[in-house]
């Protein structure tokens, strides 16, 4: 695709970034005697959601390349993809108890958060590229 996307992508991330910074300052102050366990469960899924992302923009450039049903087609095997690695994810994490599952989804809601802080986050970047 373009740069912009490029840009939008390191947006995206950059917000779920602090996103995961804030939540695990929350993690700290509400769980202090299991707090490695939580912020496991809280940075796997932020590594999920940040996947997740890089992948959605990857599956939407390569849509661009077929007719309409292939690329919905192809969008819909790229969300039914990620969303089954997701509960594989969850189930591995239940299963090992390698991290606390409650925060491994707030982790991967980081997504949809980076999304909506995405413009606050482009206007940062913006002021920092003109500095």
């Amino acid at each position: 695709m373009n740069n912009s996307a490029d840009e939008t992508l390191k947006e995206l991330l950059c917000g779920m970034l602090c996103y995961g910074a804030a939540a695990q300052i929350i993690c700290l102050i509400v769980d202090m005697e299991r707090l490695l366990y939580t912020s496991i469960g809280l940075w796997i899924g932020i590594g999920a959601g940040a996947l997740m992302g890089v992948h959605m923009k990857r599956t939407i450039e390569d849509a661009l390349d077929y007719d309409e049903r292939g690329a919905v087609k192809h969008m819909r095997k790229g969300y039914a993809l990620r969303y089954v690695l997701v509960a594989i994810l969850f189930g591995a994490t239940i299963y090992y108890e390698v991290g606390n599952p409650i925060t491994l989804l707030v982790g991967v809601m980081g997504l949809k958060i980076g999304a909506y802080i995405q413009p606050i986050t482009h206007r940062v970047f913006c002021k920092l590229k003109t500095r």
